[in-house]
C-alpha cells in the first residue's frame, strides 16, 4: 500500500513538472527597469503600427526557451488608474523564432499584429491625435507572452518640457540689477545674446557669450527659478543699447534628445541707474498683483486665506533681492495658478 501511494505521488509529481516544462516558456525582461523620464514621448516612437522611427532607450529581451506557437502582447496603462488604453498582440510564432532582444519598435515590423486604443480611452486618443505624444501622466507599457509566457513592465513618466524667462523682461536694467533669470525643467541649457529681435545677431565674446556653464534643469518638475550672474555678461554690453536673450537646452525625447531654444525676450542695457528711466509698479499694476494673488490663493490654500489679504496693500514686489516687474510677477503666479510651477509655501510681509 505505502508503494502504490509512492508511486501515486511520483506521478503526480512527473505530471506537474510535465505540465510545466510545457507552459514555460522564455523569461521576458525590459531593460533598464526604469521608470524612464521623458519630456516628449511620440505613440509613432512605440512602433506598434510600423513606421515609426522606434524608441532606444529600451530592449526587450525574450530568453530562451521550449518551442512552441506565441504570440507577443503589448499593453499600455495610465499607471494612476490602472486603467487600459492600448492592447494588442502580434501574430504567432514559434518561440524559437521569437528569442533575441528588441527595441519596442522592431516587434510590429518583425511579428506583425493589430494594436488598438481601447474604447475606454477615447479622451486619450483625441489628445494623441491633435499633439502625436503621450499627454502629461504617468504610464504603464506590459509586454507578455501568450497563451503561456511570462511578462514584464516598465513605468514612463511624461513631464512637459518647460521654459520661461522671467527677468529682465521688456525692461531697462543697469548692471547692477542684471541677473538673468527663467524657469525650466530642460538640461544643458545655454545663454544667448543677440543684438537684434530675430536672432540673427548673436554677441559672440569668448567664454562669456554664449554663457555654457548653467546648473539644474532636468526632465523633473520646474520648482526654481535658475539665473546667470550680469555682472559676468555686463562687461561685453554697450550702454543704451538693446539686447535680445534665449535659453538654449536639450530636451529628452523617446526618440533621442533634441534641441530646445525658448522666447527672445528683450531688455536695454543701462550701465548706470540714473540714466534709466524708472520704472515703478502703477496703481493699476498693484491692483492686478493683489487680484491675481488672491486668485491664486484660493485654488492652492482656501478662500479664507484669500479674504485674509484684502486689507493689504502691495508697495514693492522683489526676487532674489532685485526688483521685479508687473510681467515677471504675473508670469510667475499664472504658472503657479496653471499647475505649471509649484508653490511650496505662501508668506506675506
Amino acid at each position: 500500500m505505502r508503494y502504490v501511494k509512492l508511486l501515486l505521488a511520483t506521478s503526480l509529481a512527473l505530471l506537474f513538472l510535465s505540465i510545466f516544462a510545457l507552459n514555460s516558456f522564455g523569461q521576458v525582461t525590459i531593460n533598464p527597469a526604469g521608470p524612464l523620464k521623458y519630456h516628449v514621448f511620440l505613440v509613432a516612437d512605440l512602433g506598434l503600427q510600423g513606421g515609426g522611427k522606434g524608441n532606444k532607450d529600451f530592449t526587450i529581451t525574450f530568453s530562451a526557451g521550449p518551442s512552441g506557437s506565441q504570440s507577443i502582447t503589448v499593453d499600455v496603462y495610465d499607471d494612476l488608474t490602472s486603467q487600459l488604453l492600448v492592447s494588442g498582440q502580434t501574430n504567432s510564432f514559434d518561440y524559437s523564432q521569437i528569442q533575441g532582444t528588441y527595441y519596442i519598435g522592431q516587434i510590429d515590423d518583425k511579428f506583425g499584429g493589430d494594436f488598438e486604443v481601447v474604447d475606454q480611452a477615447e479622451d486619450l486618443y483625441n489628445k494623441v491625435l491633435a499633439t502625436g505624444a503621450l499627454p502629461r501622466g504617468r504610464f504603464r507599457i506590459r509586454v507578455g507572452l501568450t497563451p503561456n509566457g511570462s511578462f514584464d513592465e516598465l513605468v514612463v513618466n511624461i513631464v512637459p518640457p518647460y521654459l520661461q524667462p522671467l527677468f529682465p523682461v521688456d525692461l531697462q536694467v543697469n548692471r547692477a540689477v542684471l541677473n538673468f533669470r527663467w524657469v525650466s525643467n530642460i538640461s544643458r541649457q545655454e545663454l544667448h545674446v543677440y543684438s537684434d529681435p530675430f536672432g540673427n545677431k548673436e554677441v559672440l565674446k569668448g567664454d562669456r557669450l554664449p554663457f555654457r556653464r548653467i546648473s539644474g534643469g532636468g526632465v523633473e518638475e520646474a520648482t526654481a527659478a535658475q539665473q546667470v550672474e550680469g555682472s559676468f555678461i555686463a562687461p561685453v554690453l554697450d550702454d543704451g543699447e538693446i539686447y535680445y536673450w534665449q535659453i538654449w537646452g536639450r530636451i529628452v525625447t523617446s526618440h533621442g534628445d533634441e534641441l530646445r531654444k525658448g522666447t527672445l525676450t528683450a531688455f536695454q542695457y543701462f550701465e548706470e541707474a540714473e540714466k534709466m528711466a524708472y520704472i515703478g509698479l502703477s496703481d493699476p499694476d498693484k491692483q492686478a498683483i493683489k487680484d491675481t494673488l488672491i486668485e491664486l490663493l484660493e485654488k492652492i490654500v482656501n478662500k479664507r486665506a484669500a479674504r485674509s489679504i484684502q486689507e493689504y496693500d502691495v508697495n514693492r514686489v522683489v526676487l532674489d533681492n532685485s526688483p521685479v516687474t508687473r510681467e515677471e510677477i504675473m508670469t510667475i503666479l499664472k504658472a503657479i495658478i496653471d499647475e505649471e510651477l509649484t508653490a511650496t509655501s505662501v508668506r506675506f510681509q
